[in-house]
């Protein structure tokens, strides 16, 4: 059997998800728009595998670029200069990057009633904890958003076997450093499903999409062409999982998709995922 690598991607345009019965005050589409045209404005010269930079406009801010430790800390500093009851708007174009720093970002994101609106590429650590913290949430036409976690169950419960291991055999140094690491993993993982249950997201989503990795070839491609890397949930898949959206346009086969592709100037192996 292959292994393939997957980014678990749910390409286009938007995905996402209501977060909480609560009826949550909900920014006016005239602060809307005025927001995203003049992020749209500043992020139109930038590099996106640029370090992330932040820009604060008049409602909102923008966010562009790679996330990396400690990057949260000048976003949260910007998101404290706004009143924290007040409607928000935050758009971000972003390839991912390290999970604390974008799930801190998300966790105050929370706490607000923000929305999130994805342009042109939110990815890993952007889709997993930006885009899934807005209460109102956009993927832009011609964006794509990827999804990736860190969900693994059998991570937790491999350190007490590898420790009872290590005990039986004496020559088997796993070092302190890697009993470290292991463990604040797991701390990571269940700092990601808290997440995702206070945005009203199934824990067991990323669980579901690792499960092709456990597929045959010939069971794989009943819902892929057989050399795709990437894929794309159809709406009716992420809605399963609690990922609703406010706006969502997205390709809806594979036609459509390299399409995109095509227009983009980019060649991927996406696959449109067949139920």
């Amino acid at each position: 059997m292959r292994y393939r690598i997957f980014i678990s991607v749910a390409l286009i345009l938007t995905i996402c998800g209501v977060s909480g019965a609560q009826a949550t005050p909900i920014a006016p589409s005239v602060q809307e728009a005025a927001v995203t045209q003049a992020c749209l404005d500043w992020l139109k010269p930038l590099d996106i595998e640029a370090p992330l930079s932040v820009k604060r406009v008049e409602g909102g801010l923008c966010l562009n670029g790679h996330i990396q430790t400690n990057d949260d800390k000048p976003v949260l500093a910007l998101l404290d200069t706004f009143d924290k009851a007040t409607p928000l708007i935050v758009v971000v174009r972003s390839s991912g990057g390290e999970v604390n720093a974008a799930m801190s970002i998300g966790e105050s994101l929370l706490d607000r009633p923000t929305t999130v609106i994805a342009e042109q590429l939110c990815a890993s650590s952007c889709a997993n904890f930006l885009i899934t913290a807005g209460h109102r949430r956009i993927v832009r036409r011609d964006t794509l958003l990827l999804h990736g976690g860190v969900t693994l169950d059998s991570l937790s419960q491999a350190l007490p076997q590898l420790r009872a291991i290590a005990e039986k055999e004496p020559k088997m140094d796993l070092g302190n450093t890697f009993i470290e690491q292991f463990e604040e993993t797991v701390k990571d993982i269940d700092r990601q499903e808290a997440f995702l249950l206070r945005a009203g997201i199934s824990s067991t989503f990323f669980e579901w999409m690792n499960l092709v990795q456990h597929m045959s070839s010939e069971e794989f491609e009943t819902h892929c062409p057989p050399d795709s890397a990437i894929i794309q949930y159809s709406q009716q898949t992420l809605a399963r999982f609690g990922l609703t959206f406010d706006q969502y346009d997205p390709p809806n086969t594979q036609a459509d998709i390299d399409a995109l592709e095509h227009k983009l100037g980019k060649k991927a192996p996406i696959c449109y995922w067949r139920d």
